[in-house]
């Protein structure tokens, strides 16, 4: 597993995700009654076919992972606690952590802890308009700006960002019918380097760009002067790059870029309407304490060129979805499965 802002993420950055066996709705289409909220929810993880070789979750056991809500008086999201039975995270004493959430006007303060020596693991802000949508996403090394057309997304800037550079990528969503139709990326990667003097001397960009092989990420480096404090990289590999940038008075600058922005993203909708469990509504729940997916219904599918992703809901009748079932298969034939199962209470 990764660092703690996987743990509570998504999408991140990114929209991209999963497919699974379908399960068959048990009542109507509509949404969960308004006195109910998510008590806690528990995901299993499962590997399944060539998923060691293209370097994901290992073959083996289920990686178990539970996350418990708690609300303040205003009905937002006060505290996140979280667990799980991976070895990676008791190895990184990561197995066990607190999100605890702080109101103040638009802004929303969350700050991860570990329980034992409440050591902070990771301070996040977000920032909220008028609607109580997140605007501006503020974690320790992206910030997100998403743009909004009354409630639904139509943008999102991703701004990956170190001391002395960023580099930004602006994907555009589009809509039919108050549903997401596809997001789609320009292939533009824009850096901008401080504490570099273009007026007085040569600038010197050295790029590192690391391919996915069965090793792992490999490296490979390439340079080119720019005579400037910003760069456009046109047909970004959505692999990971790490640029340096260096002037002849030796001042240099850095900024970096995870990857994982593919050129166009599709999505499909089922014909229910929107609830608690959506799986883009768990993901955004979870991250910020808010739901930022204001789409009319449940996703079904997100399609792109590195992933195939489906998704199927189990719903009792009181309207809850008790159950998302979320598998994914990407371009190499790797697959794998998260089940969520989810636990309400009413207020």
């Amino acid at each position: 597993m990764k660092k703690l802002s996987v743990y509570f993420t998504a999408l991140a950055v990114t929209l991209c995700v999963v497919y699974s066996s379908c399960k068959k709705t048990t009542h109507g289409t509509n949404p969960t009654p308004s006195n109910t909220r998510l008590l806690s929810y528990t995901k299993t993880t499962t590997s399944g076919l060539n998923a060691l070789l293209s370097g994901y979750i290992p073959v083996g056991p289920s990686v178990i992972e539970t996350y418990s809500f708690s609300y303040d008086k205003n009905n937002r999201v006060s505290k996140i606690i979280y667990t799980t039975n991976d070895t990676v995270a008791h190895r990184t004493n990561r197995e066990n952590l607190i999100a605890t959430f702080y109101y103040t006007g638009g802004t929303i303060i969350k700050i991860t802890t570990t329980p034992v020596v409440t050591d902070t693991v990771e301070v996040d802000s977000f920032m909220e308009n008028s609607a109580g949508l997140v605007t501006n996403a503020y974690t320790p090394t992206i910030n997100n700006v998403y743009d909004y057309y009354g409630k639904l997304m139509i943008r999102n800037t991703i701004i990956s960002h170190d001391t002395t550079g960023t580099a930004t990528t602006v994907s555009v969503i589009t809509s039919n019918s108050g549903n997401f139709l596809e997001l789609t990326y320009n292939d533009e990667l824009t850096f901008n380097f401080l504490k570099v003097q273009p007026t007085l001397s040569t600038v010197m960009a050295y790029y590192t760009y690391y391919s996915s092989t069965l090793a792992g990420l490999v490296p490979a480096t390439s340079s080119g002067a720019i005579n400037s404090s910003s760069k456009v990289v046109n047909g970004y590999s959505r692999e990971p790059v790490f640029v340096m940038a260096v002037d002849t008075l030796h001042d240099t600058a850095y900024a970096s870029y995870p990857g994982g922005i593919w050129p166009k993203e599709d999505y499909t909708f089922t014909g229910n309407y929107n609830r608690i469990g959506d799986y883009f509504q768990l993901q955004s729940f979870t991250t910020y304490g808010t739901n930022i997916y204001q789409n009319a219904n449940l996703v079904k599918s997100i399609t792109n060129s590195g992933y195939t992703t489906n998704v199927s809901y189990v719903i009792d009748a009181q309207s809850e979805i008790t159950q998302t079932n979320v598998g994914v298969t990407d371009s190499l034939g790797a697959s794998w499965s998260h089940v969520y199962s989810l636990q309400y209470d009413s207020y």
